[in-house]
């Protein structure tokens, strides 16, 4: 995944080796359009947060037992994957 930041630096961050490869190249394709609404990516830490974190939603998913790619993904799976990913209050 590559990021043009703010300065013109470009940054590359491997997606590769993942429980799911072709599930992280579709979150990929969707991130332009949950960033920009928000503003640019502008620090190479943000960019590996977007990363690190789309990486873990692909293990959290696939954990649930996704198969089949970003089609088969449903609500009850996404609620399952955040409350096991999200701190005890």
């Amino acid at each position: 995944m590559e990021f043009v930041l703010p300065d013109g630096q470009r940054l590359t961050c491997p997606l590769g080796g993942t429980e799911d490869d072709s599930l992280a190249a579709e979150l990929a394709r969707g991130l332009p359009g949950l960033v920009h609404p928000l503003g640019q990516v502008a620090a190479p830490r943000t960019a590996k947060r977007y990363v690190r974190d789309l990486r873990k939603l692909v293990t959290g998913l696939t954990g649930l037992g996704l198969s089949g790619g970003l089609g088969a993904v449903t609500s009850p799976m996404l609620v399952r994957h955040w409350l096991a990913s999200s701190p005890s209050q």
